[in-house]
């Protein structure tokens, strides 16, 4: 499986990179987002409206035309940046032609906004409801949309990469975001010239995650394992560990997002998952206080439980075992021996499940309790 006995004390120091500051109680973050709740009923027509977005029910890649200033919205590498740029979309519509309509355009993100990472930032769409409204953005407000982050043929390759991996997770959970791979052609807004056409991932806004999942989205940090649903971290956590990414922490809401139900319940949820071993794109690598060598290397940073408690979540894996490896066969736009690789790293995975004695080792003898990571 790739570990060692010098794991046993990782999942403890994982824990300790981001609880370097005593926690907030959730009650006290609760107190000050206080409003009033919405009703059942809205909470039903929230989730109705979520599950039917148009964009969402098909798997075939959307083409999409993006214009811009593409130049001048590459500067703009603030992180705390809210400049809106303008953009225009181009889509198919129904009857054979083009819709089009106005977008606003931002930058967003924090790794992928540093120059020497990225040369092609990543965005954020801003949508006029009434404008997209019969097109498959219909009900659409804000979105991400994942680039290409360089012109090199390989990262557009890893957009791909990391769209499957996000497919892996909705199918073994509804609890995850949603998306549709898209070929984007970037035009120039000065010189009305297409500059490139790159795969783009379109992500479900998380407001349509919480809606789905009956809740809204909190902004609770420094939450510990024992604040949130047991079940739902359980299930992130295994996730996390099956994809092989330690890029995540609960306590700062890193690559995790809470949803709040109107029983208080706290549901995590995973996202941006480049830097996992499953999608092993050439940047990712573990943080050495890990105690891991590279993204290949599963490491679990989880609440520890029996394997009874697991088990169920275990089961769903296997399960979904064809369905998973289904994907990563016939995938297009995947080099033959990323295929592989792939494969290879999936079924490593559900051998494991299938062995007592190894699932021991990973979930429980190299388990630490921690309050959370």
């Amino acid at each position: 499986m790739g570990l060692t006995r010098k794991h046993t004390k990782a999942a403890l120091l994982g824990a300790a990179l981001y609880l370097a500051v005593p926690p907030v109680t959730l009650q006290g973050q609760e107190a000050k987002e206080a409003k009033e709740p919405p009703t059942p009923e809205k909470i039903a027509e929230w989730k109705k409206e979520s599950e039917a977005l148009t964009l969402f029910t098909g798997d075939a890649p959307l083409a999409v035309t993006l214009v811009g200033n593409f130049k001048e919205i590459a500067k703009d590498r603030d992180t705390l940046s809210t400049t809106e740029y303008w953009g225009e979309l181009r889509v198919a519509d129904d009857q054979g032609g083009e819709a089009k309509f106005a977008v606003k355009l931002r930058t967003r993100g924090h790794y992928r906004l540093i120059r020497r990472n990225c040369a092609f930032v990543p965005l954020r769409l801003n949508f006029v409801k009434k404008e997209v409204k019969g097109t498959v953005f219909d009900g659409q407000d804000k979105m991400k949309l994942v680039t290409h982050c360089n012109s090199n043929s390989m990262y557009d390759e890893y957009v791909v990469r990391e769209y499957l991996a996000q497919k892996v997770h909705s199918i073994v959970t509804p609890h995850a975001f949603r998306s549709r791979l898209a070929k984007v052609t970037y035009v120039d807004s000065a010189t009305g010239t297409a500059v490139e056409t790159r795969n783009g991932i379109l992500m479900e806004h998380e407001d349509d995650v919480a809606r789905r999942m009956e809740g809204e989205i909190a902004e609770l940090r420094q939450a510990l394992f024992d604040d949130v649903d047991a079940r739902q971290i359980n299930e992130v956590a295994i996730f996390e560990a099956f994809i092989g990414n330690t890029d995540w922490s609960l306590a700062a809401l890193h690559n995790i997002r809470l949803v709040r139900r109107q029983d208080g319940t706290i549901l995590p949820v995973a996202y941006d998952l480049d830097f996992s071993g499953l999608v092993g794109t050439r940047y990712a690598t573990p943080d050495p206080r890990l105690g891991i060598r590279n993204v290949k290397e599963r490491l679990y940073r989880g609440p520890c439980r029996p394997l009874e408690e697991l088990e169920p979540i275990f089961s769903t894996y296997l399960s979904k075992e064809a369905e998973i490896l289904k994907l990563y066969e016939g995938a297009p736009g995947l080099d033959g021996r990323y295929r592989q690789d792939a494969t290879s790293f999936l079924n490593q995975w559900f051998k494991m499940l299938k062995s007592p004695r190894d699932l021991k080792w990973m979930f429980v003898d190299n388990c630490k309790n921690v309050p959370g990571v």
